[in-house]
C-alpha cells in the first residue's frame, strides 16, 4: 500500500500475486518481492500517480520469474502443524520442552500453536503426571541461578510463559474448583486431586524460589502454592520461616499484592493479618483483597479496619466492609456517613441531581441539600426542590423568586413553547382514550424514566412511558399499569399491543433500544414491548448525518435545532414518588414531544431520507 501510494514503478503493474499481498496487507513481503527482482522504484515527487503510468515491463532472458496462481485457481493450503514429526512425537521430555522453548524465542511461535503442541504431546505420554512433573522440573532448572546470576542467553520471560502453559494443563486435568466470583478464585486453594509425585515437585521449585536459588516471578509461585494446595507445613519443610515472610513482605512492598496474599491465605501466615497489611492494600485499591482478608480476622481487628476507615474518610468502603462483615449494629450510622459525602461531593460540583437522588426520602438528607443550595447562591432551585420535598420553605422573604424563576425557564426549552395538552394516565379508561388519540396521529414520540439507582444491587424497573403526539403528550403510569402485581397489565398490553404493531404509526425515540430494553426487563409478561414496527430512532440518525458522525445528548440536540436545550434538573428524581410534581410531569412530557419537532428539523438535513430509509424498523 506504501508503494502503490508514494511510489512511481516504471518498470511493472499489479499482477494478481502483487495484489493478493496488497490486499492482505502485507507491504513489507512486497518490497522484498520487488527488491529480489530488481524492480526499480523511484519516489514521487507528485505523490500517488495514475494507474496509467504502472507498465508491466518485458521480462529478461535470464530473469526466472515467479508464477503466482489467478483469483480463482486452486491455492495450496498451508499446514498448521510444525515442519517435522519428531517435533511433537520424538526425543525424551526435555528435547521436547527444548523446541517449544527454541520454537517461541527464535521461530516467533504463538502462545495457541505451542499449547497445541504440548496438549498434543500430553495425550501420547504414558504418564501424563510424570510427563507434568518432568517438564516443570526442567523449565525450573533453566531458571536455577548460578552465583546470582541466571544461565547465560536464557529468555527468562519465554521460561514463565512456558511454566504457565504447564501449570494450565495441570489445573485442568487435576484440580477441583468451586463456583466461586473471579476474585475468590484467585486468593483460595483448589483441590489437587493428581499424585504426590507431581506435588512433591512443585514443592521444591517453590521452596528453591523462597530460597533464592530459583528465579520465578510472583505470579508463578502463587499458581504452584494454589494450584497443588501446598500448606505452611509442606513449605516449612525445606524454608525457614524468616526467608517465607520476608519474601512475602518483599511482594508487598514492590506492590505485587495479589500473589502475596495467595501465599498468605493458601500457607496461613497470619503474622500478615495486621493492620499495616491492611492500610497498604486500601492505599493501593485492593479493596476486595482486602475484605477477603479482613474476613479472616477477629471481631476487634474487623472494628479497628472500619475504624481506620472512617478516621481516613473512606465512608463508601466501610459501609461495603459493614455490609460484607454484618456490622451494622456496631456501626449503625456509617451509611448516613456515606450519603452525606456523597451529597457534599455532589453539590461541590454542581451536580444536585445526584444529591437529590443520594437524599431520597430522608428529611434529614433533603434538608442538607436545600442548605448546600442556599449556600452558593442556588435560590430558585432551593425554592422548588422545597416544594418538590414537601419541606418548609428556607427561602428569604425579600427574594424575589418568580423573577429568577422567569429567567431560567427562559433559558431552556419548555413544554408550555408547544401547543400540546398534557395527561397524566394511571387505569385502563385513559390508557384506552391516549391510545385512540395516540393511533390517529401516525407521528408519536416515545421515551421511559425509571428512578435512577444509588444502589448497584438495587433493582430498578421503569416508572413512567410517556407518548406523544402534536397536540397530546400522555404520561402512563407504567409502574401502577404494567407490573405483575397489577390487574390492570393483561388489558393495558392489548391496548397497547395495536400502536406499537401497527405499520401506518412511526414512533420515533432517542436511544430506543435502552428505553425498549428497560420496559422488557421491568414486565417480561408485556409481550407489547418486545416487538415494535415502525420505530426510528434519533440518537442513531444523528450519528450517521451530525457533523464528525459525533453522538450528542437530546439536551444538546435541541439545543442545535430547536434553538434551546432541555432542563435536566429533576432526570435524576424519584419517578416512583406520586403524585409526581409540575416540574416532574412537564420534564417527562416534554422529553417525549421535542422528538416530534426535532425529527421534522432533521429531515431538512442531506442524507436523511437516505438514512432513514436504511434505519427505519
Amino acid at each position: 500500500a506504501e508503494c502503490l501510494g508514494r511510489a512511481k514503478w516504471t518498470s511493472m503493474r499489479a499482477t494478481p500475486g502483487v495484489k493478493r499481498l496488497i490486499q492482505t496487507h502485507k507491504g513489507h513481503f512486497l518490497c522484498t518481492w520487488m527488491r529480489e527482482r530488481n524492480l526499480g522504484v523511484e519516489a514521487a515527487p507528485e505523490g500517488r500517480l495514475p494507474a496509467s503510468e504502472l507498465v508491466r515491463p518485458a521480462p529478461a532472458q535470464d530473469t526466472k520469474r515467479e508464477t503466482y496462481p489467478e483469483r480463482n485457481s486452486p491455492r495450496r493450503k498451508r499446514s498448521a502443524s510444525p515442519p517435522h514429526g519428531d517435533e511433537v512425537h520424538g526425543g525424551t521430555v526435555e528435547e521436547f520442552v527444548d523446541r517449544l522453548y527454541v520454537s517461541f524465542c527464535k521461530s516467533g511461535a504463538r502462545y495457541p500453536e505451542l499449547r497445541r503442541r504440548f496438549l498434543q504431546r500430553l495425550e501420547q505420554a504414558d504418564d501424563s503426571q510424570a510427563f507434568l512433573g518432568a517438564s516443570l522440573r526442567y523449565l525450573a532448572e533453566k531458571s536455577r541461578l548460578v552465583n546470582g546470576k541466571t544461565e547465560p542467553g536464557v529468555m527468562q520471560g519465554k521460561l514463565y510463559t512456558l511454566i504457565h502453559l504447564v501449570l494450565d494443563a495441570v489445573r485442568q486435568q487435576f484440580t477441583e474448583e468451586v463456583e466461586k466470583t473471579k476474585q475468590e478464585q484467585e486468593l483460595r486453594p483448589l483441590t489437587y486431586t493428581g499424585g504426590s509425585e507431581l506435588r512433591e515437585v512443585a514443592q521444591s521449585i517453590v521452596s528453591d524460589t523462597l530460597n533464592k536459588r530459583v528465579v520465578l516471578e510472583p505470579r508463578l509461585v502463587a499458581k504452584l502454592v494454589r494450584f497443588f494446595g501446598l500448606t505452611q507445613e509442606n513449605v516449612l519443610l525445606a524454608v525457614p520461616q524468616e526467608h517465607i515472610s520476608g519474601y512475602v513482605h518483599d511482594l508487598l512492598q514492590e506492590k505485587a499484592c495479589t500473589p502475596a496474599i495467595v501465599l498468605v491465605r493458601c500457607l496461613a501466615l497470619s503474622e500478615f493479618l495486621n493492620m499495616e497489611t491492611f492500610r497498604v492494600l486500601v492505599a493501593l485499591s485492593y479493596h476486595g483483597i482486602a475484605l477477603e482478608l479482613i474476613n479472616l480476622t477477629r471481631k476487634q481487628t474487623q472494628v479497628e479496619f472500619i475504624q481506620m476507615l472512617l478516621g481516613e474518610s473512606r465512608y463508601k468502603l466501610a459501609w461495603k466492609s459493614v455490609k460484607f462483615l454484618q456490622l451494622e449494629e456496631d456501626f449503625p450510622d456509617v451509611f448516613l456517613l456515606y450519603s452525606i459525602s456523597c451529597i457534599k461531593r455532589y453539590c461541590g460540583k454542581g451536580h444536585w441531581e445526584g444529591a437529590v437522588l443520594v437524599a431520597g426520602e430522608d428529611e434529614g438528607l433533603q434538608e442538607l441539600v436545600i442548605d448546600e443550595m442556599l449556600a452558593v447562591g442556588e435560590l430558585a432551585l432551593a425554592k422548588e426542590h422545597c416544594d418538590l420535598f414537601g419541606i418548609e420553605d428556607k427561602i428569604p422573604g425579600d427574594v424575589d423568586l418568580e423573577a429568577m424563576q422567569a429567567k431560567r425557564r427562559a433559558q431552556y426549552l419548555q413544554i408550555d413553547d408547544f401547543s400540546v395538552e398534557v395527561s397524566f394516565v394511571n387505569d385502563v379508561f385513559a390508557a384506552r382514550e391516549a391510545v385512540r388519540i395516540l393511533s390517529a396521529a401516525g407521528l408519536v414520540g416515545l421515551d421511559v424514566e425509571w428512578k435512577a439507582e444509588v444502589d448497584k444491587q438495587e433493582e430498578i424497573g421503569a416508572s413512567l412511558l410517556q407518548l406523544s403526539t402534536d397536540s397530546h403528550a400522555f404520561v402512563f403510569d407504567a409502574a401502577a399499569l404494567c407490573r405483575k402485581e397489577s390487574r390492570m397489565w393483561p388489558e393495558v398490553n392489548d391496548i397497547l399491543s395495536p400502536l406499537f404493531s401497527s405499520p401506518s404509526c412511526m414512533v420515533l425515540g432517542f436511544d430506543l433500544t435502552t428505553d425498549m430494553k428497560a420496559l422488557v426487563r421491568s414486565f417480561p409478561q408485556m409481550s407489547c414491548f418486545k416487538s415494535m414496527h415502525g420505530s426510528l430512532d434519533l440518537q442513531k440518525v444523528w450519528k450517521r448525518i451530525g457533523p464528525g458522525n459525533q453522538l450528542s445528548s437530546l439536551s444538546k440536540l435541541c439545543e442545535l435545532h430547536l434553538g434551546k436545550p432541555l432542563d435536566k434538573r429533576v432526570r435524576m428524581s424519584n419517578w416512583e414518588r406520586r403524585p409526581l410534581s409540575s416540574s416532574q410531569l412537564s420534564y417527562a412530557a416534554l422529553d417525549a414531544h421535542c422528538l416530534l419537532p426535532l425529527y421534522r428539523s432533521l429531515k431538512r438535513l442531506p442524507q436523511f431520507e437516505e438514512v432513514q430509509h436504511e434505519m427505519y424498523r
